[in-house]
């Protein structure tokens, strides 16, 4: 989805200061360790630098305990609300004891701890009050509290006790937490609790997934996210698809590490300690190196498939304007770089020659290779500022033995990419419903197409003949791949409703069949040149990014990495549903609903209306800049429309956001909101707050 600055929120919240009076919620289960001895270090001297003594308070800081979950143990606490330890026979003992703060609304609340020991407590592993005096029974300095401001979200509290032998009687714990409304605070052992932004943010995620040439092999790049202060890195792991078996890890200098377009091996380039830019291979299987070119030339390139020779996208500067006045050659002129200018060059790796392909005053972009390397094709775009829509491109097919050139298309509106099968006997255009005359267009002639509502095209280079083989799709097209083993087969990556899914199209019979994957939102699918296998991840509305492999023959998945499972186990999600309505134009909008954890269909929920509305649906992520899982973690009901106007339900779906100005948008929004309210009664009709984003901002005011 297309987001801009523009965000519109109205929510409904509650919160803590709803109610005047305190509760108090007494702590009466804690995780708590066996109690561990600990010795007074051997003292070289009396004092250390800062001129302090060994003493209770520096054993508290000093000893850091890492107990593992596993290794603890639940405790009730008597009667009185107060746990008891025994008093060790001599030095000290030290001892953790953990449990869960959930807040379901912003607020503040204070944590009180009474014991006759010294202790230090922790909140998300952040140190946030101690007392370093121990006493023989519980006093007025037995207790400390601290207020503290809670977001929505679970906490863990950790307290760290120290016993001293010289304690005359056995201490006691007790811990309360004190907030204006006890209903907003639940205390608890149980550490699977609600979603929270950090959650959302934190922790490690696949940022790209590719196969090897011959599908043994899978690259994975991760990006983790650290708690606090957001602090990322990133590292790239080997995987043997068939063990399982991570085979290298690499945190630092080889992140821009690649597979060989047709060997096994993997290609990154480095600056060498001679200024030089090097092209180093790596073999999979033993990490053995290889320097095959030991003065790169700078810039992007693209490998050819018979990898003898590389194409570089070398920019060259456009010409600046000097004085105080500036002539704009059009709206976009004023955005930096807008007249620099791109040309490809071809770099042969036996001659070491870098010569260039294209020449002129507008970019050239590279579309495609034949398999063997003989051809690419390159496209150059024309502005028409006065002509709809904008822009026109031409396609090129260049021999790169001799630069001959062969025009495929010369200043055609709406085609934005080209693809070479793989035998070079046909090309695969993507663009508009408008392209090639319109012979992709189902809506009538007189009303104009979605432009991000993208068709797929077959041409014939022999006869020039144009196929408009996504004419009766629903789904848009966002990638397609050509089967290098089945040369009848293309994979199309689809905008499918709020789904992302990848079709088989059989040019055979012009067939497409959805494949099932075990994704619902697919970030990246990449195929094996030579073998029947691909490579993927991908989210889904109620599950973070997961990678798996899939072998094309059978349809079946297997799940290669989950990163973010150990914490996902941890917290509870609401369900998701499907709600759907026919609008009283006849168009079936689509829609899904998010409930709150321990729902009760007998209560009254607030509910937060979330859309877009743009020419995107609102996909079907776990993740995201306005995680729906989220607000459904804060008790709310969020209710999620796909107005018309969006892509991927079809050509007349798409256009009914053309020049339409927010006004069908506006009335499916809430034609679907009021139906919602009628057909859920646990929906508080008084309690109904909306977010948008870019266009859906747009709507919101």
């Amino acid at each position: 989805m297309k987001l801009n600055a523009l965000l519109a929120i109205v929510l409904l919240l509650t919160g803590f200061g709803s109610v005047k009076a305190n509760d108090t919620i007494v702590v009466s289960q804690l995780l708590s360790s066996n109690p561990q001895t600990i010795l007074k270090p051997f003292q070289t001297d009396s004092i250390n630098l800062s001129g302090k003594k060994v003493d209770v308070a520096y054993l508290l800081k000093s000893v850091i305990v890492n107990t593992p979950s596993n290794l603890l143990i639940k405790r009730d606490a008597d009667t009185n609300g107060s746990f008891s330890f025994n008093v060790p026979t001599e030095n000290f003992s030290v001892g953790t004891h953990q449990f869960y703060i959930t807040a379901s609304a912003f607020g503040k609340a204070t944590i009180e701890v009474s014991t006759s020991a010294a202790f230090e407590l922790f909140v998300n592993g952040k140190s946030e009050l101690s007392k370093t005096q121990v006493e023989d029974s519980i006093n007025k300095e037995s207790s400390k509290s601290i207020k503290l401001t809670f977001e929505p979200k679970t906490y863990q509290v950790t307290i760290k006790t120290l016993v001293s032998s010289e304690q005359k009687e056995p201490p006691t714990l007790s811990v309360k937490v004190i907030a204006p409304k006890a209903s907003s605070m639940e205390v608890s052992t149980n550490n699977i609790h609600k979603l929270s932004i950090n959650h959302i943010l934190e922790g490690t995620r696949p940022t790209s997934a590719t196969i090897s040439p011959n599908g043994q092999f899978a690259l994975i790049k991760y990006t983790t996210v650290y708690q606090e202060k957001g602090n990322t890195s990133s590292y790239t792991k080997l995987i043997d698809l068939k063990s399982k078996k991570t085979l290298l890890t690499d945190y630092n200098g080889r992140n821009n590490v690649s597979w060989m377009p047709r060997t096994n091996k993997l290609f990154y380039t480095r600056n060498a300690s001679n200024g030089n830019r090097e092209l180093v291979t790596v073999e999979p299987t033993t990490g053995e190196e290889f320097i095959i070119d030991d003065n790169l030339p700078e810039g992007y390139f693209s490998w050819s498939p018979s990898e003898e020779y590389l194409v570089f996208s070398k920019s060259e500067q456009g010409k600046a304007e000097s004085g105080d006045l500036r002539q704009y050659l059009n709206p976009a002129d004023r955005q930096p770089n807008y007249r620099n200018r791109i040309f490809l060059h071809k770099y042969d790796l036996n001659s070491r020659i870098l010569s260039p392909v294209t020449f002129g005053l507008k970019t050239s972009s590279l579309q495609s290779f034949s398999s063997d390397g003989r051809y690419i094709l390159l496209s150059r775009s024309d502005e028409t500022l006065t002509d709809w829509p904008l822009s026109v491109s031409s396609f090129y097919k260049v021999d790169m033995n001799t630069l001959e050139v062969d025009t495929i298309l010369s200043g055609v509106p709406h085609v934005s990419s080209a693809q070479f099968s793989p035998d070079s006997k046909t090309i695969l255009f993507t663009g508009t419903g408008e392209a090639f005359n319109g012979i992709g267009k189902t809506i009538p002639s007189d009303s104009l197409t979605n432009i991000y509502n993208t068709e797929a095209f077959l041409m014939n280079l022999e006869t020039k003949v144009v196929t408009p083989i996504t004419r009766q799709f629903d789904p848009s097209i966002q990638r397609a791949s050509w089967s290098q083993t089945n040369p009848s087969v293309i994979y199309f990556t689809t905008t499918d409703r709020d789904y992302v899914t990848v079709y088989r199209y059989n040019s055979k019979n012009n067939s497409f069949a959805k494949l099932p994957l075990d994704v619902e939102v697919v970030s990246t699918f990449d195929i094996a040149l030579l073998a029947n296998m691909a490579l993927y991840f991908g989210q889904s509305a109620s599950s973070p990014s997961k990678v798996y492999s899939c072998d094309l023959n059978k349809e079946k998945s297997t799940l290669i990495d989950f990163p973010q499972q150990a914490s996902f186990n941890e917290y509870q999600l609401g369900e998701v549903k499907e709600y759907n309505i026919q609008s009283k134009d006849g168009n079936t909008i689509y829609g899904r609903y998010y409930l709150p954890p321990n729902f009760d269909p007998s209560k009254k929920y607030p509910m937060i209306v979330y859309y877009y509305g743009g020419t995107t649906p609102v996909e079907r992520l776990f993740e995201s800049r306005y995680p729906l899982h989220l607000y459904e973690a804060m008790g709310y009901v969020v209710y999620n429309p796909q107005p018309s106007g969006a892509i991927g339900f079809g050509q007349s779906f798409a256009a009914r956001h053309v020049n339409a100005w927010g006004i069908h948008t506006a009335e499916d929004i809430i034609e679907g909101t009021k139906q919602f309210c009628t057909d859920h009664t646990f929906v508080n009709t008084k309690k109904i707050g909306c977010i948008g984003a870019s266009y859906g901002g747009f709507m919101t005011q």
